[in-house]
């Protein structure tokens, strides 16, 4: 397994994208113990949500909203510093919050976004009709979502794969986790009842490249 085979890349610099909201701390406190687990270098980024309209009409309102996201992510890099990490930070404002995460991780060259599920945040609120669609759309990375009460896994990486490109994208992604992670690696794939031989085939195949790219992982593959 080699870095340019994973789609988390080298790792070496993930970007945490938090909104300042109890549907972040969850993102938060992961992407802190992920960048110490395995090195990497944190950049934390807070998109203050605008419209061209209120920062031509309230430019007071843009800049106390934009130091306030300062003196929070601020706050967040002290931690990540008391732990040993590399951080910066970064404060925009836009009106595509998610193509500005998207932009930002790309121009640092990160190879993981960590952000938090945003059902009734400010990203909701104001945005209302924009999902994590959008930032899956136009992300050059991964993204890894963490709904409220997520922490990094501590019994083993669970990969659900169908065999295609994108299946075998995941199980190497998943593969190369669990290898950073030191934990057992569970590879599924799933076909509907009722299938042809061919595609029952297809699914244990699957597994089996599954297994073979875990190589000395501890390894589990089921086909249901």
């Amino acid at each position: 397994m080699t870095d340019s085979q994973s789609p988390l890349g080298q790792l070496q610099d993930v970007l945490l994208a938090t909104d300042a909201s109890e549907n972040s701390q969850a993102a938060e406190a992961t992407a802190l113990e992920l960048a110490a687990r395995v090195g990497a270098r944190l950049h934390i980024l807070r998109v203050v949500v605008t419209t061209p309209e209120q920062a031509a009409e309230m430019p007071r309102w843009v800049a106390e909203a934009g130091d306030e996201a300062k003196a929070y992510i601020d706050g967040l890099k002290e931690r990540a510093v008391e732990q040993g990490l590399s951080a910066d930070t970064y404060v925009r404002t836009s009106s595509d919050p998610y193509g500005e995460i998207a932009a930002t991780a790309q121009k640092l060259g990160c190879g993981l976004i960590m952000l938090g599920r945003h059902e009734r945040s400010e990203f909701a609120r104001l945005l209302k009709g924009q999902t994590i669609n959008r930032l899956m759309e136009k992300a050059r990375c991964s993204v890894m979502m963490l709904p409220a009460g997520t922490t990094l896994p501590t019994a083993r990486i669970l990969v659900a794969t169908d065999g295609s490109e994108f299946g075998d994208a995941a199980v190497a992604g998943a593969v190369d986790l669990a290898s950073r992670l030191q934990l057992p690696l569970t590879a599924v794939s799933v076909y509907a009842p009722g299938s042809a031989d061919d595609v029952h085939a297809q699914a244990y195949d699957a597994v089996a490249r599954a297994q073979e790219a875990a190589g000395s992982i501890p390894f589990d593959g089921r086909t249901l």
